[in-house]
């Protein structure tokens, strides 16, 4: 790549504006809070009871729970399978290699290595996304958890229960990602159906192994929640 010196230098400056865009809004809210809400119990809208059938729908009300932490966890996902799934769909319909019109101006698409470099990049971002939706929710679930494990759960039922949270938030962002991508391919460069369907595929793969990995740190704090610290911090 050729990049000057003052490319370099604006790295600084938007990393900081980006920044603080994203703590924009969690400041301001937390300075919309009074005292007394840092020491009465957390209540997130109407309370719904619904029945749990099974541990996928204890973890998917789980998710529920908090439902904008999940989309974002998602959603960082989203971006990083559709961009694999552009791009793979690009190398097997024309090898890597698109030449085409956008706006009336004859443009060329050509996939480097350095593209796949960054797409794995942002994958990777969204896999440490989701492993830190997993962290939180086990630590503010840490009593309910240890509860569980005092009337009968084994850490085996609890590690499925984790586990499938993650796969259902895996799934989601990997399924979303991969009908975005095929839109963007299809409609900006005019890929062929059965490209596009093994681009999706791989990168849907791509994905679901992303949070599978993602999942693993997670999972292997469960058995070290001990039952009084958990009961006396909550």
């Amino acid at each position: 790549f050729e990049l000057s010196l003052l490319q370099a230098v604006l790295v600084v400056p938007t990393a900081l504006v980006l920044a603080l865009g994203a703590g924009f809004v969690p400041a301001w809210v937390a300075a919309r809070t009074v005292p007394l809400d840092a020491v009465l119990p957390l209540r997130v809208g109407r309370v719904r009871q619904q029945r749990v059938r099974g541990i996928f729908s204890m973890a998917v009300a789980n998710l529920r729970r908090l439902p904008g932490r999940a989309l974002l966890a998602s959603l960082a996902l989203v971006i990083g399978v559709a961009s694999l799934s552009v791009l793979l769909a690009i190398v097997a319909a024309f090898e890597g290699r698109l030449v085409g019109t956008l706006l009336g101006e004859a443009i060329l698409v050509q996939v480097q290595g350095a593209d796949f470099v960054s797409v794995g990049v942002a994958t990777a971002l969204a896999g440490l996304a989701l492993a830190d939706v997993l962290f939180l929710n086990l630590r503010e679930r840490a009593a309910e958890i240890v509860t569980l494990r005092t009337v009968g759960w084994s850490d085996a039922h609890l590690r499925r229960l984790v586990a499938l949270e993650a796969v259902v938030l895996g799934l989601l962002g990997s399924a979303a990602g991969a009908a975005v991508g095929i839109a963007i391919a299809a409609i900006a460069f005019d890929v062929p159906g059965d490209s596009l369907a093994l681009g999706a595929a791989l990168a849907a793969l791509g994905g679901v192994a992303v949070t599978v990995a993602a999942s693993l740190a997670p999972l292997s704090q469960i058995s070290r929640l001990a039952v009084p610290t958990a009961l006396a911090a909550d």
